[in-house]
């Protein structure tokens, strides 16, 4: 990102997808619009790799169908990784972007359980180069960081990247090319 984007990462907490699936779950879950098609994606998900990962049954947590549901951690987790409906990744990361809003916003209700849960579930599991001191000060300020504007974007922006086959090895692969200048002053902007 620093190199790519010029945008200055100066502390960073990388988080795996079971302390991921934990944070959902520390939050109570979240209700999400979910299309049939979604559903179905889901359950594939869940049953060819996150139910062994979290040492599940097979058939554990499987959707009936699309709607407005509740989806705990691993569902909200498999809802993350879609890649096979719509745009491919564009709406992958968007519906990223919609779990990370919605995880945000049930932060903002301060409830004193949230934070300890993620405190004993998911710290233990994330990396980061803070120190615990850092991370400490970090959650002083979160209930009022929680409270500030948020936009989310989507890079490359529209109209800023092309479609464009390389030649990797002998290997003929379809890439997206990005035009670097616009981004920076998107960015900077």
């Amino acid at each position: 990102i620093e190199n790519n984007f010029r945008v200055r990462i100066d502390d960073y907490v990388g988080i795996d997808f079971l302390s991921f699936a934990s944070i959902v779950d520390s939050v109570g879950g979240l209700d999400l619009d979910v299309s049939d098609e979604e559903a179905g994606e889901i359950n594939i998900i869940l049953q060819a790799e996150l139910n062994n990962l979290m040492g599940d049954d097979i058939y554990a947590d499987l959707l009936e169908g699309g709607g407005h549901l509740h989806l705990n951690g691993k569902q909200a987790l498999a809802y993350s990784r879609i890649r096979n409906v719509g745009n491919s990744d564009f709406e992958r990361t968007s519906r990223q972007r919609r779990v990370i809003e919605l995880i945000l916003n049930k932060l903002k209700t301060f409830n004193p359980s949230i934070f300890a849960n993620i405190a004993t579930r998911v710290l233990p599991d994330v990396s980061t180069n803070m120190s615990g001191l850092e991370m400490y000060l970090y959650s002083l300020k979160l209930p009022f960081a929680l409270g500030y504007e948020r936009k989310q974007i989507q890079v490359p922006y529209d109209g800023t990247f092309w479609a464009e086959d390389v030649w990797v090895g002998e290997d003929l692969m379809n890439v997206l090319n990005v035009g670097f200048d616009a981004h920076y002053n998107m960015l900077q902007n």
